[in-house]
């Protein structure tokens, strides 16, 4: 399977770390766009790693179309910088819906981070017989702690490695004549984008 490198969008002051961390060697395959990004993003003095999708990444049924599934991987490293450590990654599942009459929407996510247990969550949207429905998906799945990490928890750890994997699937039957969509590429967030995870991390005494 052939992986494609995607650009990196940090910008560090010279003076002061921009972050207190920063992800390195992106890499993302399967249905990604080849020219998507994974950044670091600051919102209201909370830090985000985020997938900013080139176009779109979504699974759309629509009449003639009645099923389309998309995966996706993103994997990358972050390093902490040295009078910082690990406090917890809280990882989140990520987009929004759109429902036919009688669309069926599902969404998987699942995270990694070294050798911590991973997280996991499906979400499933339906509509046996109703009106056409649409909203947003912002659940926090789970958390990774510093002290899961081994080898990584400790203060400028480097080269940590986080995988995050999606899978997206919709549904809808031929006799309906509506759209059934989930996508990953609009968050509700100020900034958009798909969120992997918040970062927390934890000065180091």
């Amino acid at each position: 399977m052939k992986k494609f490198l995607a650009p990196l969008a940090l910008v560090l002051s010279s003076a002061v770390y921009a972050t207190p961390f920063t992800i390195s060697e992106p890499i993302v395959n399967e249905d990604c766009a080849k020219d998507s990004e994974i950044r670091v993003v600051e919102e209201n003095g909370e830090y985000y790693i985020k997938a900013f999708f080139d176009g779109s990444m979504n699974a759309i049924a629509e009449a003639g179309s009645q099923y389309q599934k998309r995966r996706c991987t993103l994997d990358f490293k972050l390093s902490v910088h040295p009078n910082y450590q690990i406090d917890v990654f809280d990882f989140a599942v990520d987009g929004i819906y759109n429902l036919s009459e009688k669309g069926i929407a599902r969404l998987t996510v699942s995270h990694r981070v070294g050798n911590a247990p991973s997280v996991r969550e499906t979400v499933f949207f339906s509509q046996a017989n109703g009106s056409p429905v649409a909203g947003d998906i912002t659940n926090f799945v789970g958390s990774i702690f510093g002290y899961q990490l081994q080898n990584y928890g400790s203060c400028g750890a480097s080269g940590i490695p986080l995988e995050t994997s999606v899978y997206a699937s919709a549904t809808q039957p031929s006799s309906d004549e509506g759209l059934t969509q989930i996508d990953l590429d609009q968050g509700v967030s100020a900034t958009q984008g798909y969120t992997i995870c918040k970062v927390k991390v934890k000065p180091c005494h």
